[in-house]
């Protein structure tokens, strides 16, 4: 266990070594159409106590995301919005306190401002693998709906 726990440590320090300072994200200031889209750059988050970064590889966008980007949705969300609400990608980074063996960890989670290149999540969100990702999601998201 201890030589474990002191590869996740190096995994760690490497991947924040090679870890640039800032991501590309999607946001939206206004309501509208499509061209309310910006590509911007964030800093990248620093996972907490109890939580992992996951640099994401691909995220999910949800009928109700264009919902409220037009603010036709039920919520009327504060601006700046950064939309999404699922992604799969690979765990980089942890927060004190959380399993070092997830370090490298290929993961499918919710959760939200997903159109970025990296989000940070509880280390306890349920994380499906990612071979269950499309039918998981499916399985969640395919709500009728009617407007």
């Amino acid at each position: 266990m201890k030589g474990s726990v002191a590869l996740g440590r190096m995994v760690r320090l490497i991947s924040t070594v090679n870890t640039p300072a800032t991501m590309k994200a999607v946001l939206f200031n206004r309501f509208g159409a499509p061209d309310v889209l910006d590509m911007i750059e964030l800093p990248i988050p620093t996972p907490g106590p109890a939580e992992v970064l996951i640099r994401i590889r691909a995220a999910g966008i949800n009928f109700f995301e264009t919902l409220v980007r037009q603010n036709r949705y039920a919520v009327t969300p504060q601006l700046p919005v950064v939309p999404g609400v699922e992604v799969a990608g690979v765990v980089e980074a942890l927060g004190e306190g959380v399993d070092p063996d997830l370090i490298g960890k290929r993961v499918a989670v919710r959760c939200s401002r997903l159109v970025a290149q990296r989000v940070v999540t509880l280390s306890t969100s349920r994380f499906a693998p990612p071979r269950l990702f499309r039918s998981l999601m499916a399985s969640i998201s395919n709500k009728p709906l009617r407007y």
